[in-house]
């Protein structure tokens, strides 16, 4: 059923925890050995689609395929239900994925994640966009054009209308950073439009 098998680390027993990591990042940015979280989960650590071990195959390099390859993900490993946390855009990834799938979740954790890349701080995306041009102008070798396509998903994506959450109501943890790249009044706004949701800033 999947279009691409994505790598992954595997860690623990108990109910599936499944982690997914941010843009540019893998599964290694999760301690996954935790030996607190491991005695109670099972946590199952992916690499995204065109990240750490996962190639980017011939499917859209889009959050929306990343959300389907998780399906499909889930679906090939027969996990059911899952807790899913995201980082990012993997809380962007997770977001989309709640959307069509409620059904195959038991809880949802998002990290600093985004509706519209107008979501982020205008200085952070200044700068990514500032990054952006300076690749483009670059020998577009197979590197360049990766780091290319990461930087044009930050400032494509996620297209997500607040709305579209309201029918999510599974029990879910949004948090973010005091000095998020996130600003504080769009995250407050990811929380308050999920029905069944708590808000925590850190740090």
């Amino acid at each position: 059923m999947s279009q691409i098998d994505l790598y992954y680390r595997e860690f623990g027993h108990g109910e599936p925890f499944v982690m997914l990591h941010g843009n540019g990042e893998s599964s290694q940015n999760f301690q996954i050995k935790d030996r607190i979280l491991a005695k109670h989960f099972k946590l199952i650590a992916p690499d995204t689609r065109g990240h750490g071990n996962t190639p980017c195959g011939e499917a859209p390099f889009t959050l929306k395929q990343f959300a389907q390859d998780l399906y499909s993900f889930l679906h090939d490993n027969h996990l059911n239900k899952v807790h899913l946390l995201g980082f990012s855009d993997g809380a962007n990834i997770a977001m989309l994925f709640a959307m069509d799938h409620p059904e195959l979740l038991k809880s949802l954790i998002l990290n600093s994640g985004n509706l519209t890349p107008s979501g982020m701080k205008p200085n952070v995306l200044k700068a990514i966009k500032r990054e952006y041009k300076k690749l483009e102008s670059m020998v577009q070798t197979k590197e360049v054009k990766h780091q290319t396509a990461l930087l044009n998903l930050m400032l494509q994506e996620p297209q997500i209308d607040p709305s579209e959450l309201h029918h999510i109501n599974i029990p879910t943890l949004v948090i973010a950073s005091n000095n998020d790249m996130i600003s504080r009044q769009h995250t407050e706004m990811i929380a308050k439009s999920l029905p069944n949701s708590k808000l925590v800033f850190i740090g």
